[in-house]
Order: C-alpha cells, then sequence, then structure tokens
C-alpha cells in the first residue's frame, strides 16, 4: 500500500485525487442544524470549512519534530505537535489550490510555546527564572500548500509567522506585554520549505529535506496520508520586533537580544518533520449529513455562493477584513432571522467577504439586499480575485431600508475570487447584508 513518492502528474492533484475517491453529487442547499458527528478516522477534519460550497479539499499537518535558528540565539527544538487545518479550493484550470481558513472560529495554526535556550538572552545557561523565555509561532495570513513541489526544490508550503515573546511567570517578562513579537502582520518571518534542497545567501549551506511516504488511501478511509516528510528553510530573515513595551518602546530592546541587525537572510534556518492528511471535502460533508457539492461548469446555472442568508452557525463560510460579523436572530434580517453587518469607526476599509470558485468566461450576476447608517457614502459591493484586484463592483451609499444591488460581469480568465461588501466609515457607520446570491447566468 505504501510507495516512496514519485510525481509524474500535475498535482492540484493531491486535492483531485481527494475529491475523486469519493466521486461527486450535484445536491446543494443549507446545512441542517446539526451535523452528524464524524467517524474516528475523519476526526482530524472536524474544523474543514465544509460549509462553504467550493471547498474541495480539507488539509491537516502535524508536526513531530520542529528547530528553529534564529539571530544569536541557539536552535530551538520542540517535539510538542504543532497543527495547521485548514480548507482548499481545488482550481483545476490554474492547478492551484486556494487556501480557506478553517471552521469554528480557530486558527489555522495551532503551536506550543517553544523554549529559548539561553533564555531572553540568548547567553548558554541562562534559562532559568526571571529570564527563562518562550517563543510561540502565529500564523499570519493562511498557508499555501504547493504538493506538485514534493520531488522538485521549490517550496512545499510558503508560511508565514510572527513569534510571540513569552514566559510563564509575571516577572521581568511582564514589562514587553502580551502582543510582544518577533515580526509583525505587516513583516512577517516568511518561510518558504522545501522537501528538496535548499539554496540559501551564505553563510548558509544547503539543505536537503525529505519529500516522505505517500499512501493514496490510508487504511482504506480514503484519506492522502503522507508520512516522514521533512521540510526545510534556511534563506529567511529575521524581522523586527513589533508590539513590545508600551507603544512598542522595547521592540529595540528585543532586537539587540536577538542580534536582529546581523541575523538577514543566510544566517536563520527551520525545519519541520511533518505528516500531511488530506481528504476530499465530500468525505467529510457526506459524514456530517451535510448535501455533497460540485465544481462550477460553465454554461449551466448555479449558485456559487454559500450561506447568502446567513443561516449557518456562527460566521459560516463567510470572512472579515477589519470589523464584521453576522446577527443571528437580532431582528435585523430583510428574510429569515440572520443577516451579516459591517460596522467601525477607523476610516479603513471593513468588509464581510467570502472565498469561491467560479468558471472561467461565464456570466455572472451578483446580487444583495444593503440597509446602512446614514452617513455612509463610501459603501462597495462586488467580485475581486483573491489578490484583491477589483473584478467587478457597485458603489452604494446610504439605504435607510434594505435595497437590491446587482453586479454583472464576466469572470473571463478568473477562477478563484472573493465576493465582498464592506465600506469605508465616515465616523460610526454600518452596513447590513441580506439574501446574497451569485448566479452564473
Amino acid at each position: 500500500m505504501f510507495r516512496k513518492l514519485r510525481l509524474r502528474r500535475p498535482v492540484v492533484a493531491l486535492a483531485s485525487v481527494a475529491v475523486a475517491i469519493t466521486g461527486l453529487s450535484a445536491g446543494l442547499g443549507a446545512a441542517p442544524a446539526q451535523a452528524d458527528p464524524l467517524p474516528a478516522h475523519l476526526q482530524k477534519f472536524a474544523n474543514c470549512p465544509v460549509l462553504n460550497d467550493a471547498v474541495t479539499v480539507c488539509y491537516v499537518m502535524e508536526t513531530s519534530s520542529v528547530s528553529i535558528k534564529a539571530g544569536k540565539f541557539d536552535e530551538a527544538t520542540s517535539t510538542d505537535p504543532m497543527i495547521l487545518q485548514f480548507g482548499g479550493i481545488a482550481d483545476t484550470y490554474t492547478q492551484t489550490t486556494i487556501s480557506v481558513p478553517p471552521a469554528n472560529g480557530i486558527s489555522a495554526l495551532q503551536a506550543p510555546p517553544i523554549e529559548l535556550p539561553g533564555g531572553i538572552l540568548g547567553l548558554p545557561g541562562f534559562e532559568f527564572w526571571p529570564l527563562e523565555a518562550y517563543i510561540t509561532p502565529q500564523i499570519v495570513g493562511l498557508p499555501q500548500l504547493n504538493l506538485d513541489n514534493l520531488m522538485t526544490n521549490d517550496p512545499v508550503m510558503n508560511l508565514n509567522l510572527k513569534a510571540k515573546i513569552s514566559n510563564p511567570f509575571t516577572d521581568v517578562l511582564t514589562m514587553l506585554g502580551d502582543k510582544c513579537t518577533i515580526g509583525s502582520d505587516a513583516s512577517p518571518i516568511k518561510l518558504n520549505l522545501t522537501a528538496g534542497t535548499t539554496d540559501p545567501p551564505p553563510p548558509n549551506q544547503p539543505v536537503t529535506g525529505d519529500p516522505g511516504t505517500i499512501d493514496y488511501d490510508y487504511q482504506g478511509t480514503g484519506v492522502i496520508r503522507i508520512s516522514g516528510q521533512t521540510v526545510v528553510d534556511n534563506s529567511w530573515g529575521l524581522p523586527k520586533a513589533s508590539n513590545c513595551g508600551l507603544t512598542g518602546a522595547l521592540n529595540g530592546v528585543i532586537d539587540i537580544a536577538d542580534d536582529q541587525a546581523n541575523s538577514g537572510p543566510g544566517k536563520n534556518s527551520a525545519t519541520m518533520d511533518t505528516t500531511i492528511w488530506s481528504v476530499s471535502a465530500n468525505t467529510v460533508r457526506t459524514a456530517m449529513g451535510l448535501p455533497t457539492t460540485r465544481p462550477p461548469r460553465p454554461g449551466r446555472i448555479q449558485e456559487a455562493l454559500s450561506d447568502g442568508d446567513f443561516a449557518d452557525a456562527g460566521m459560516g463560510p463567510w470572512e472579515c477584513a477589519g470589523q464584521c460579523g453576522v446577527d443571528h436572530g437580532l431582528g435585523n434580517a430583510r428574510t429569515g432571522p440572520d443577516n451579516g453587518w459591517v460596522r467601525n469607526n477607523n476610516n479603513k476599509w471593513n468588509d464581510l467577504h467570502q472565498k469561491t470558485i467560479l468558471a472561467r468566461n461565464s456570466n455572472y450576476t451578483l446580487s444583495g439586499w444593503i440597509r446602512t447608517s446614514s452617513n455612509n457614502a463610501d459603501g462597495y459591493f462586488g467580485v475581486r480575485t483573491l489578490d484583491g484586484t477589483v473584478i467587478a463592483e457597485q458603489k452604494f451609499g446610504h439605504f435607510a431600508g434594505y435595497t437590491k444591488v446587482t453586479v454583472t460581469f464576466n469572470s473571463g480568465n478568473h477562477t478563484g475570487v472573493e465576493v465582498f461588501g464592506g465600506l469605508w466609515p465616515h465616523g460610526d457607520t454600518w452596513a447590513q447584508f441580506d439574501d446574497l446570491s451569485l448566479i452564473n447566468s
């Protein structure tokens, strides 16, 4: 059953194989209020975002060992598991997989604290109170898996992180605050992890990972497992500290402690021993008693948006930029009990959005009902690419009552997209959304 991985064909492929194992049915519809419990072999996929109808594959990656060498700190190693979990939209047109956040409000990364050798000073023998220190990896954005690269030197995974600095006591490190990190959302640690051989700038030398062993039907369950994999990167640079101390006053102290000025590309390293599991999202849907879905096809009328009435539990498949949410049973909806909303006073862009996949070169109609505060003047409803380029949008101002807004467009060469509704606030500004639909017309 097991064999050393030899990839002979493109593998959005591992996503596509996972889909093919169970087949696809045509049923579409709202999820039942209570999903069935998952069998033991699928429980690791409990947070897969299957309520997003566009999601085709579920991923879980678990490490058995993580080693990080950064700045002047000696190699920090942890055998406590670090777990990545998320969904993917297999885009067979572009041969890529679009990452989607996990469900149930959890982060895509759960990571344990890793003790820093030498404590906060990075000096051998100083791993004691009150200088004992830990870093906890925190994800920035979403990971991007590139499983086609398993037998190459190109990255298998692109992972952006920041490292929270802490210790278990209320002592000297508390003055750093609870948001002190090496790296930030704007300037993260950028890991491009390969199972092949690295090509770092000096003084680091090339190191080699291991693609591992693949089982396309692990224990006859339909789950794909890649085990014994080692991924490496020793080309990255260490970014500056962020949010350390009041208004960042102690950022410089951390930068000096980790010798950030002399920790550019080629002076750091990361190694992870991993196991990756993937399975068709429809396998999970079937086990939960949910309807299965199929990818969009040109020329067929099909709803491309999930949870347009916001009836799914929590946020369902919806995500936020800035401040947004879903009202359940608060009396703010146009129809039914639920609606989405955006509200802020920060003079920055705020939106509610959802990833989905379209058929190429097809005509689509996006529609939705919107109500706003009286001071709204800069609202936008539309579709954009995953890198934020607007494909089509409609500007809207004040709507005293729910008003229908429609956007028509041709998808062109675009497949993976985001549907969004949002605004630029002028003071305390809000918009409510309900009965959204995206139809291949």
